[in-house]
């Protein structure tokens, strides 16, 4: 391909990119009718993406600000995890479960951003915020299941 060709390639993923990010967090998108528990996001959440517009700094401040009320959250469930755990073999599997966690989030994120074709452009940052707040969500929710099902932490 030449390199006319390379870049209008590059203006198609890009805007493919930008239009996924539209729909994701359109007001009638699937995630904005889910019901509003931290597994899926809080109403406030729901309502500052909706008021973005679409305007991607306005997603981005919505993004950070769910991602540090869901890692308060996460802190204070593995408090409470660690703490309902009976020995401190558990104990040490939870701290090395979470070490092993924090990477593989980030790493997946990363990696979520680059397949998306979208690096280095303000929709890789949306993409990489949203799949950590994504991340965390999920973690919390397998968290909660850790003090009634010890032999998780065996599988990690």
């Amino acid at each position: 391909m030449n390199r006319t060709g390379n870049i209008g390639m590059k203006w198609a993923v890009a805007w493919s990119v930008i239009a996924f990010t539209m729909v994701l967090f359109s007001p009638n998108s699937a995630a904005q009718g889910q019901s509003h528990d931290s597994a899926n996001g809080s109403a406030t959440f729901s309502r500052c993406m909706k008021a973005s517009g679409g305007v991607t700094s306005a997603m981005k401040a919505c993004l950070s600000a769910e991602y540090t009320r869901l890692d308060r959250e996460l802190n204070v469930t593995y408090k409470s995890v660690m703490k309902a755990l009976k020995t401190p073999h558990l104990r040490t599997r939870l701290v090395e479960s979470q070490r092993v966690w924090i990477w593989r989030r980030d790493f997946d994120c990363k990696l979520r951003v680059e397949n998306s074709g979208a690096k280095g452009g303000t929709a890789g940052d949306i993409i990489y915020d949203d799949c950590r707040v994504e991340k965390v969500r999920d973690r919390i929710k397998w968290l909660k299941l850790v003090p009634r099902n010890p032999s998780y932490l065996a599988k990690v």
